[in-house]
């Protein structure tokens, strides 16, 4: 009999770990790099039906968050509170409903410079 309860644990774990596993490869995802030498206090990024907040960013780290499939259409609006810069805001490119695997890469290469990169498969 607990032969048969450390079976159905493990199995149960495999299933857990699968599931979460598999959840973050198709959520879509962005990623903010800081390519800068600022030190960013706060990034937010804000999706047509969520939003996302990476907290702060050091010189040469990055921080990815997923967010949900179900979106209406339209663009990700960005705005960057650097500590000694100030605030940096803009668009770029265009999400839609459903964008299974879809990974966006902001990249902060200096306080007046951002740019974003499509890393979809």
């Amino acid at each position: 009999m607990i032969k048969y309860i450390y079976k159905f644990a493990l199995a149960l774990a495999i299933l857990a770990l699968t599931a979460y596993y598999g959840s973050a490869f198709i959520l879509p995802s962005v990623t903010v790099e800081n390519s800068s030498t600022f030190a960013i206090e706060e990034v937010r990024v804000e999706l047509p039906s969520s939003g996302l907040n990476f907290g702060s960013i050091e010189p040469g780290q990055r921080n990815t968050l997923h967010y949900s499939l179900k979106q209406a259409e339209g663009v990700y609006q960005y705005q960057i509170k650097f500590k000694e810069a100030g605030v940096v805001k803009g668009t770029c490119a265009q999400v839609s409903d459903n964008q299974f695997h879809k990974r966006m890469l902001l990249e902060i290469k200096q306080a007046d410079e951002v740019r974003c990169h499509n890393q979809s498969t």
